[in-house]
């Protein structure tokens, strides 16, 4: 009965220890968020249009497309330094660099086009 008790109290143990290693990896990593709205010069919205979020540090990019209330949303992102793109048709295209994603934080950058 005591190598039974040992055994298991030793499988507890080596299970516990490895969550606990890959929460604490999770936790170090951490994640944040970014949101904007896109308008045009005179400060109507611009839905349909496309955002590209690129991380230069990994070369990683992601895209969405802004909503009919003009909003864009990038959930889950890794944290660091990124570099927003909008370009749709008819407007200049505009790029933000240096946009900062911070752990549990939600970052806001709006945009206005011009013609």
């Amino acid at each position: 009965m005591d190598y039974a008790f040992r055994n298991t109290l030793t499988r507890f143990l080596l299970v516990y220890t490895v969550l606990a290693l890959l929460a604490g990896t999770v936790w170090a990593q951490g994640s944040g968020e970014l949101t904007g709205l896109v308008t045009d010069p005179q400060g109507a919205v611009v839905s349909g249009a496309e955002v590209k979020l690129t991380n230069p540090a990994t070369g990683t990019v992601r895209t969405t497309i802004t909503s009919g209330a003009g909003i864009y949303h990038f959930a889950a992102l890794p944290v660091g330094n990124y570099t927003l793109e909008v370009a749709p048709k008819g407007f200049k295209s505009v790029r933000v660099q240096n946009v900062v994603v911070s752990v549990g934080a939600t970052a806001t950058n709006d945009v206005k086009l011009e013609l």
